[in-house]
């Protein structure tokens, strides 16, 4: 199945100024991350199987729709400095993107990951919850690959947001892994690094 997308960009003039994208669904979904405010409409996706044209009965997605945030926590010695402003910036993340009826979780990870629960409203509660232990070490990839594993997958919009200094020190799985999981769930990742710089042993390990 191929999909394409074109959509109006707001803000710019002329006829030609557009978002436009297309995609080749060979099994689970396809998502285009479209201009904010810009609500798509059947009309604005093509859909072809075998080179024929398909009826689009509904496009999931857009301001109003249902939305599912998970949120990982770097929680691990290297970070301890940067978990009270992790807390207030998840919590604020979570208080301006979800409206009624939308999901959060937090997943907190160090050497191993823990699921901390989920909430509907209040999410103050949920990020000022104290980390469980003192890890030493770091597995970033174990742990957003078990985040990954949490979302119900009901709404029509979802993401994962990781909060972390970037420093990959044990770990049995790797980016790949992580990027096949999040691709075939349709998630994207957005990664908040502590000091806006990537430790270097993650970097290392990322570009092979």
């Amino acid at each position: 199945i191929e999909l394409a997308a074109t959509l109006p960009v707001v803000g710019q003039e002329g006829a030609d100024d557009a978002f436009a994208g297309s995609a080749v669904v060979r099994i689970g979904e396809a998502r285009f991350v479209v201009p904010e405010d810009t609500p798509p409409s059947p009309e604005d996706v093509r859909v072809t199987w075998k080179g024929r044209a398909q009826h689009v009965l509904r496009v999931a997605g857009g301001p109003g729709s249902s939305l599912e945030i998970g949120v990982a926590i770097d929680v691990s010695e290297s970070v301890a400095d940067e978990r009270s402003a992790f807390s207030r910036t998840a919590t604020a993340a979570a208080n301006r993107l979800l409206g009624v009826g939308d999901r959060v979780f937090r997943v907190d990870f160090g050497r191993t990951a823990r699921f901390l629960g989920a909430a509907h409203d209040g999410a103050e509660s949920l990020f000022t919850a104290s980390p469980v232990g003192r890890p030493e070490k770091t597995a970033i990839f174990d742990g957003l690959g078990f985040a990954l594993g949490k979302f119900e997958q009901r709404a029509d919009r979802r993401a994962l947001i990781v909060f972390t200094d970037g420093c990959e020190t044990t770990g049995r799985s790797g980016l790949r892994e992580v990027e096949r999981a999040a691709r075939s769930q349709a998630i994207p990742v957005f990664v908040i690094l502590a000091d806006g710089q990537p430790c270097r042993r993650l970097v290392e390990r990322t570009t092979v």
